[in-house]
C-alpha cells in the first residue's frame, strides 16, 4: 500500500487563521502581515478562503528557529 504523497492537499487538511496564528503563538493581524509579506505560505481556496497547510507553519517555525550558542 502507498503512503500519500504529504505535498498534496485536500482543504480536509488545512488549518484556519485561527488555528495558524495560535500554533505560531501570534495575532490573527500578526499572521495577516506575515501572509502580506509573503513570509508565511498558504491556500488562497477562494477570493475569502485561506488555509494553511500545516507543513508549512511548521517548517516556518524551524526555518525562524534561532538556536543557542554553546
Amino acid at each position: 500500500m502507498s503512503r500519500p504523497d504529504p505535498h498534496l492537499t485536500t482543504t480536509e487538511n488545512l488549518i484556519s487563521k485561527a488555528e495558524a496564528a495560535d500554533r505560531l503563538g501570534v495575532s490573527i493581524r500578526t499572521l495577516e502581515g506575515l501572509m502580506k509579506d509573503r513570509a508565511l505560505s498558504f491556500v488562497r481556496v477562494a477570493k475569502r478562503r485561506i488555509g494553511f497547510r500545516p507543513a508549512d507553519v511548521e517548517r516556518f517555525i524551524e526555518v525562524r528557529t534561532v538556536n543557542a550558542r554553546n
